[in-house]
Parts: C-alpha cells; structure tokens; sequence
C-alpha cells in the first residue's frame, strides 16, 4: 500500500503526520508512522483480501481517513486546520478593495469570510455578468456572510435560471434580519460550497433590498476531504473551512492564502 498526503491545491503535504493501519474487520493496528514532509510512505506485509483503514493525523491540518487494501496506491487530501492559522496573506483583493471602507478593523475570519464570498460571487454568472458585477454596497460582513445593496437586475437575474448559473430555490430559515421582510432565497447547485442569496426587502421603505449572502458548508469539509467525524465541532461554519473547499472542489482563487 502507497500512501500519498497532500493539501486542498494537490500539493504535497507540509507537515508532521502520525499515520495509522487497522484491519477494517478486527480493529487490530498493524502498522504506526510518523513521517515528516512531503513524503510517500509504503507499508509492505499487507493482507490483499482485507479491508484497512487508514488515519492520518497531521499537526497543522485537519485528520482524515479512508479504506484502501494491499494493493492501494491512497492519495488523502488534508485541509488546514483553522486553529492553526498563525495569519492570511492577501495578494489580490481587487474590487472588494472599494466595497470594504474599513478592511483593517476587521478580524483576519472576516476578512477571510467576505474575500471567500466575493470569490464564489465572481465565479457565479448570471445574465451574462458575475453576481459580484451586480452589487452596489457592502453594508455589514460577519465571518460567515456579507449583507450587501444588489443592482436592481439581480434578483430578475437569479430567478431566471436560463441566465446563467443554476440557481435553485431554498429555505430562507436562519436568514432573518429585523426590519426586513423575506423576499426570496436561492442557492447554486454544487455538491460542496453552494452559494445562497436572500433577498430581503426594509418593511419600512418599500424598495429597499438587502441581500444576505452566505457559503454552504454543508458538511463539506467531512465529506470532501473525508475529515474524523469526532474532531468536527458544531457552531458557526470557519471561513478557513469554505476556503479549502472553495479551492479544493471548486479551483476558486480566493485571493489569499492560509499561513499555517
């Protein structure tokens, strides 16, 4: 069995990692490394006809897991840690740089948060132009979402899905905002990292719209990158989570990188 680590870019693994062989059946160890770096590690002894389960235990990424028998070459993908961010490096804002007035007051997770948004919005099309060409102003951003003023085409633009990206609609549940009214809700389609826009109209001034903006998480990280389900905590999605799936499963340049 070859073993392969690497990073949500496909790059070979930075790290020190623990790695553990178990029979699937009994349970039993049959074989415990640590290796340090970006290397590939054989296990040799192996039973063909048995099923194993492999764990990797990085220091500085998340630990994952998969199956693989005697045979297996593995390649297991590792995304960072968020814990472990000692910083964000960020190389490229672009127009976000106009619509965020007070960048340097804002926590690194919401910084992280809002370029992660951006980014999906960039990629996102809609009647021949990127969600992100259709919004005015960034009026509030938290780590998991931005509230932002759309361009009166926008929610004409989302509601038709023969404009572009493959919206669908969705539940608006954990989208209130108090002196708002539900409009609608949509969500892309994809797997892992959906993109969802509410539209919420100022039940004081008919006309106002406000849009919420979020990443679905939706388990990605677990599911994806096959992360232990028991060193998963419940709470609010890290946007250093979307960043890795966004870059993983999606190709997305967010604009910054994780410094771990």
């Amino acid at each position: 069995m070859k073993i392969k680590l690497q990073n949500s870019k496909r790059e070979p693994l930075e790290d020190t990692v623990r790695i553990l062989v178990r029979e699937h059946s009994t349970r039993k160890l049959v074989a415990e490394h640590v290796i340090e770096g970006p290397k590939t590690l054989e296990i040799e002894g192996l039973v063909p006809t048995k099923l194993y389960h492999v764990r990797a235990f990085p220091s500085r990424h998340r630990p994952i897991a998969s199956f693989a028998r005697d045979s297996s070459k593995l390649t297991l993908h590792a995304p960072v840690r968020p814990e472990k961010v000692r910083r964000i490096h960020i190389y490229r804002l672009g127009e976000l740089e106009g619509m965020i007035a007070n960048i340097s007051e804002l926590e690194r997770e919401q910084v992280a948060g809002a370029m992660n948004i951006w980014a999906k919005m960039e990629a996102t099309i809609v009647g021949g132009r990127s969600v992100a060409e259709l919004v005015k102003k960034i009026t509030r951003i938290n780590q998991d979402r931005i509230w932002f003023e759309p361009n009166v085409d926008l929610l004409a633009a989302v509601s038709d899905s023969t404009t572009g990206a493959d919206f669908r609609r969705a539940s608006a549940t954990l989208h209130a905002l108090p002196g708002y009214r539900l409009l609608e809700s949509f969500k892309t389609e994809e797997l892992y990292g959906n993109l969802q826009l509410t539209f919420l109209e100022s039940k004081d001034r008919p006309g106002d719209i406000l849009v919420d903006a979020d990443i679905d998480e939706a388990s990605g990280v677990m599911h994806l990158f096959q992360v232990l389900r028991n060193t998963l905590t419940k709470g609010e999605t890290h946007p250093y989570d979307i960043h890795e799936i966004l870059e993983f499963h999606q190709e997305l340049d967010t604009g910054y990188q994780l410094i771990v």
